[in-house]
């Protein structure tokens, strides 16, 4: 993903302090203490997005 289309996608929350509507920082902070990501926030979001897509995809 290019900085265009994450911009694009995220807006204005998409800051170095800005948080998801979606995903919390807080979830992601519980994945990091439990060793169950290394991904920097902003990444594991667009991970969570995917997948989460993935599934609904799936469901149909």
């Amino acid at each position: 993903m290019v900085a265009s289309e994450f911009h694009r996608q995220f807006g204005d929350n998409a800051d170095f302090w800005g948080e998801d509507a979606q995903f919390s920082v807080e979830e992601w902070q519980e994945e990091v203490s439990n060793d169950d990501t290394r991904l920097g926030y902003w990444d594991w979001v667009i991970i969570q997005r995917e997948q989460a897509q993935d599934s609904l995809e799936e469901e149909q």
